[in-house]
């Protein structure tokens, strides 16, 4: 297999009324991707969807260059995203099949077949059952944790939910990024992840991010300050760098200002313009 960055999680139908067909793609995976293969990675994604969204997603221009595996599904995780003063009010209408060990073992991503450098975690909606950190084998395994932070209620909107056993799989990580918003700012939840994870990253918006490792914080600024009310995908974009440079570098800190930029970059000129 041509690949040496793996992405397991969901491609989602995010719905917009400016968007031909009311939807567009996205999805950790997508964007963390795009990011993956500017910085000259070989992109694989592992991920679930329904059979009329096949011709879309084989179509998109920036998936397009990706080896997609699927396991068919009744139907799409669809979203949709609400702003108004630079915060966001997510729905969640429905969720394609989760994602397992043995879905896993039986794709042409097992392990058999090839080793990638770099696997990332990239829920969305708890789609990425926890048996699969027992069947990973990779150089470097990261994780965006937004997935496994999440609940939706009776009308349809996500808000913040802990994450059942973290202990043990924050353990299994190289690295791991949430965002202040996927933990509902609380700074105390931010610091017990820290205490399991060998390296965290808080990302903070225009505050940039902090990272956690050995028992130290280091914040870091973004070298430039960007105003934007439509931040989708900033987060998996600045995971694909911190990860990509972490695993090439071993330092967090270059890491850290690195994957800032490239989030800025994003948020600047758009997922479109990244390539």
């Amino acid at each position: 297999m041509n690949v040496n960055y793996l992405l397991i999680g969901h491609i989602s139908k995010d719905l917009s009324d400016d968007e031909p067909g009311g939807f567009k793609l996205g999805g950790g995976v997508l964007y963390s991707g795009v990011a993956a293969d500017v910085l000259g990675a070989k992109v694989g994604i592992l991920t679930s969807y329904p059979k009329d969204l096949h011709k879309t997603i084989a179509q998109d221009k920036l998936l397009k260059k990706f080896q997609v595996k699927h396991f068919l599904s009744r139907s799409a995780t669809t979203f949709k995203n609400q702003y108004e003063n630079g915060a966001r009010t997510q729905y969640l209408f429905s969720t394609a099949a989760p994602i397992t060990a043995t879905g896993y073992l039986r794709s042409e991503f097992n392990e058999k077949y090839f080793k990638p450098s770099i696997v990332q975690l990239a829920p969305i909606a708890r789609e990425i059952d926890s048996s699969v950190f027992g069947v990973l084998r990779a150089d470097f395994i990261g994780a965006t944790l937004q997935g496994w932070l999440r609940k939706r209620d009776s009308g349809d909107r996500v808000s913040f939910s802990q994450w059942p056993n973290y202990r043990n799989y924050l353990k299994k990580l190289d690295a791991a990024v949430l965002s202040e918003e996927d933990i509902a700012h609380d700074k105390l939840l931010a610091k017990e992840f820290a205490k399991y994870a060998k390296v965290l990253v808080l990302t903070r918006g225009k505050n940039g991010c902090s990272v956690f490792e050995r028992g130290r914080r280091l914040d870091f600024k973004p070298a430039k300050a960007i105003e934007k009310n439509d931040v989708t995908g900033a987060g998996d974009v600045f995971a694909a760098g911190f990860f990509t440079k972490f695993y090439q570098t071993k330092n967090s800190a270059i890491s850290a200002k690195f994957a800032n930029a490239l989030a800025g970059y994003h948020l600047e000129k758009g997922i479109e313009n990244l390539t």
